[in-house]
């Protein structure tokens, strides 16, 4: 599997949950994560690795629950400038960056 574009991104989140892969007996690490598949629902993504030692499955998605979700925020950055879809769907593309579909930004504003 290969992704491709831009992601917005937690990077303090994404680095601890990197740092945090610890497969015990076997001592495997990110290094022996193989990318499967990427869930998105718009800005938000999943990325679900698999181990090529231990076969155990890690989820590690690019932002933390806890703060503000990045589709909400994405959608009152757009709102707040006096934008709409088609603007963040614009920016999107120039960033070459999926966006989230018309619904779900309705959804959010």
């Amino acid at each position: 599997m290969k992704c491709s574009g831009q992601r917005v991104v937690d990077i303090m989140f994404l680095f601890d949950a990197i740092k945090n892969i610890d497969h015990h007996p076997f001592d495997c690490t990110f290094k022996n994560l193989i990318l499967v598949k990427e869930i998105r629902n718009g800005f938000f993504s999943k990325f679900v690795f698999m181990c090529n030692f231990c076969n155990k499955q890690e989820i590690i998605t690019n932002e933390n629950r806890a703060s503000m979700p990045v589709n909400s925020a994405m959608v009152a950055a757009i709102v707040n400038t006096g934008q709409g879809y088609t603007q963040l769907d614009t920016f999107s593309a120039f960033l070459n960056m999926p966006n989230m579909s018309n619904p779900l930004y309705q959804k959010n504003s």
